[in-house]
C-alpha cells in the first residue's frame, strides 16, 4: 500500500511540475498579442497561471540583459563597418544597405486605417499597448497631404494622447480638413517644420523651425512619445534638431528619401548617438522603386524596456 502511495505521489508531483513549466512557457512566449480578432475567430488561450512577482522580475531582467548584450555586439560590429565606409563610393541602390534592424520588438504592429493595414501610409510601431497606458503622451506627425489615417489609428489605441499634425503645403482655402479632428485630439498646424529658424520654406508656404514649434506648443520641456516624419526630404535636417533640443523622444517612424549614402549615414549617426535603435525597415516600392525611399522605425531603450515589461507581465 505504501509503495502504491509513493508511486501516486511521484506522478502527482511530476504533473504539477509539468503544469508549472507550461505556465512559464506561455508567460514568456505567448502571453499577449496586440491583434484583437473578431468574435467569430476561435482563440487558443493559455491556462490561467501566475508566477511570484520576484520570479517574474528575475525573468524580465535576464531577458533584458540578453537583449542588451546582443544589441551591444551588433552595434560594435556596425560601428566598425560604418567608420571604415567610403560613402562617396557607395552606389545609389546600396545607400541604405548598411542600416538594418538591430532590435527585436516584442509588440510590433503596422498601424494604419484598419487592423490589417496595407499600402503606402501605415507605419510600423513598437508597443502600442505602452502608448495606450501612457497618461501624458504627445505624438507628432510631420507631413500629411490630407491623409490622417495614422493619426486616427493613434487615437483609436490611445484616445488620451495629444496628437499634432504639421503640413504647410496644404491650401485650406481650396480644400478643407476632414471633420472631427478636434474630437480625436488631433491638432492640425498649417506650417512646415524646418531646421533653421532663419530659413524660409518657400513663397506662400508657412514654416516654423523646431525650436519655435516646441516653444509655441509648450512642449519644449516635455516628452514626445512618438515622432512620425514623412516630409519628402526634411528628415535629414529636422530630426537632428529635435534630438538637439531639450525634449525627449521615445520612438521615431521616418521615411527617408534620396540615395546620397553620406547623407543617410549622417542621419543614422544622429539617431544612434541619441540612443535610438532600428526595429523595422521597409523598402518603399510605391513610386520609389524599392530603393529611392525607405521606411524606418526606431525606439529608445527606455521605451523598449517598458514594452518588454508589459509583454511579459500580460495575462
Amino acid at each position: 500500500m505504501f509503495a502504491s502511495a509513493n508511486v501516486f505521489n511521484g506522478k502527482h508531483y511530476s504533473f504539477i511540475l509539468l503544469i508549472s513549466v507550461l505556465c512559464l512557457l506561455f508567460v514568456i512566449y505567448g502571453a499577449t498579442s496586440s491583434f484583437v480578432p473578431s468574435a467569430s475567430v476561435d482563440i487558443i488561450r493559455p491556462p490561467s497561471c501566475s508566477l511570484p512577482s520576484d520570479t517574474m522580475a528575475a525573468i524580465e531582467e535576464r531577458v533584458w540583459i540578453r537583449k542588451i548584450n546582443i544589441h551591444s555586439e551588433y552595434k560594435l560590429i556596425r560601428d566598425v563597418i560604418t567608420s571604415k565606409a567610403k560613402w562617396a563610393d557607395i552606389s545609389e541602390r546600396d545607400a541604405y544597405d548598411t542600416f538594418e534592424p538591430e532590435w527585436n520588438c516584442e509588440d510590433e504592429v503596422r498601424l494604419g486605417a484598419s487592423v490589417v493595414s496595407v499600402g503606402d501610409g501605415p507605419k510600423f510601431v513598437c508597443g502600442p499597448t505602452v502608448l495606450a497606458s501612457t497618461e501624458n503622451c504627445v505624438v507628432y506627425s510631420i507631413g500629411s497631404n490630407y491623409d490622417f489615417s495614422f493619426e486616427y489609428a493613434v487615437h483609436r489605441i490611445a484616445p488620451q494622447c495629444e496628437i499634432h499634425t504639421f503640413d504647410g503645403t496644404l491650401d485650406l482655402s481650396k480644400r478643407a480638413l476632414p471633420e472631427g479632428l478636434e474630437e480625436k485630439h488631433i491638432d492640425f498646424h498649417n506650417w512646415n517644420i524646418i531646421s533653421d529658424c532663419q530659413e524660409q520654406s518657400g513663397v506662400g508656404i508657412s514654416s516654423m523651425c523646431v525650436a519655435e514649434t516646441l516653444k509655441k506648443l509648450n512642449h519644449d520641456t516635455q516628452t514626445i512619445t512618438w515622432l512620425k516624419v514623412d516630409c519628402e526630404g526634411c528628415e535629414f535636417t529636422v530630426i537632428p534638431k529635435f534630438f538637439a533640443s531639450s525634449v525627449k523622444i521615445e520612438q521615431v517612424m521616418v521615411e527617408m528619401h534620396g540615395v546620397d549614402a553620406g547623407l543617410v549615414a549622417g542621419a543614422f549617426r544622429s539617431l544612434h548617438d541619441a540612443g535610438m535603435m532600428i526595429f523595422h525597415k521597409e523598402r518603399n516600392h510605391w513610386g520609389c522603386e524599392g530603393y529611392l525611399c525607405v521606411e524606418y522605425s526606431l525606439v529608445s531603450s527606455s521605451y523598449a524596456r517598458r514594452v518588454l515589461h508589459k509583454y511579459l507581465s500580460a495575462s
